[in-house]
């Protein structure tokens, strides 16, 4: 048990990217209106940029991409916004009934749905790329350009096919792992008790490694050109280690503290409670991670 401060490497973290709401919304416009302005130059036969058409057209998809996904992120995030303030009016001593889309019954780990989304993603990149495949085929010997441009993102393609096959994999092998709640919500003092389900393979496993920590995200300059990236503190942590040899679902209890730590998803940057399972096994390791609903006496 540990209430000092760490930085996490490689964590998950419940921040898409640092920036939210109408700002996101605000940045992200100059991007689509500059990919949109490269397709319709390329598309018009624009000829003063010594770069072939299709590049144009790929640079420019590429911008209004990542714009457009930043509109929708900061759109989604402002409606977040108003809907967790007109909660909180109506319920201000109830957090977890705005706070989260909370199942009182339980919850699935983090990245649940994250084969079926990077397979629908590698299918759209792939489709996006097809048209660019045959300009590169087309293109001219000494315009090597496209192809290098296309080569670069097909190497890409390819490392997020490889990911999106191990989760897969991963998903197979350990099958779908639920968390389910004793009582809900938690409050801090009191006895945390939630039951692993739903998981294939752990007789496998020498031990499960559990941690229940205290996350809190922050926003912090990356010291180049002013950007900014999500890091990931713990603040407090309670480990223990248990046999997996046995069947049905594994019964976890922590006691917790009663140092104010409290669930807070809404606010940017949040914090959070979290408990992460790791087990090693031949193979691929097992590893997941949930969101507890854990909240301050009333």
């Amino acid at each position: 048990m540990s209430d000092a401060c760490v930085k996490l490497t490689r964590h998950r973290a419940v921040s898409v990217v640092p920036i939210h709401g109408w700002r996101a919304v605000l940045f992200g416009l100059p991007f689509v209106a500059c990919g949109a302005g490269l397709v319709i130059y390329a598309v018009a036969g624009g000829r003063s940029i010594k770069a072939p058409p299709e590049l144009l057209v790929l640079a420019g998809c590429a911008f209004a991409v990542m714009g457009g996904l930043l509109l929708v992120h900061g759109m989604c995030g402002a409606a977040r916004e108003r809907r967790v303030r007109a909660a909180q009016a109506w319920q201000p001593n109830e957090p977890w009934a705005w706070d989260y889309d909370w199942d009182s019954r339980g919850i699935d780990a983090l990245g649940a749905r994250a084969p079926a989304r990077w397979i629908k993603f590698c299918g759209a990149a792939a489709l996006l790329l097809a048209p660019f495949h045959l300009a590169a085929f087309d293109a001219e010997h000494n315009a090597l350009v496209l192809p290098l441009w296309v080569a670069i993102c097909d190497l890409g393609l390819l490392i997020a096919a490889a990911y999106a096959a191990r989760l897969a994999v991963q998903r197979r092998k350990f099958g779908s792992p639920r968390l389910s709640f004793g009582h809900f919500p938690f409050r801090a003092g009191e006895v945390l008790e939630v039951y692993l389900e739903g998981v294939r393979g752990l007789e496998h496993l020498d031990r499960l490694d559990c941690s229940l920590r205290f996350i809190e995200e922050r926003y912090e300059a990356t010291g180049h050109n002013g950007a900014y990236e999500v890091n990931s503190y713990q603040l407090y942590c309670d480990e223990r280690s248990l046999e997996t040899r046995m069947s049905g679902p594994v019964h976890l209890r922590f006691q917790l503290p009663r140092n104010g730590l409290a669930t807070r998803l809404s606010d940017r940057p949040p914090r959070y409670w979290e408990l992460a399972l790791q087990g090693e096994a031949k193979g691929l390791d097992f590893a997941a991670s949930f969101l507890l609903p854990i909240y301050e006496k009333a």
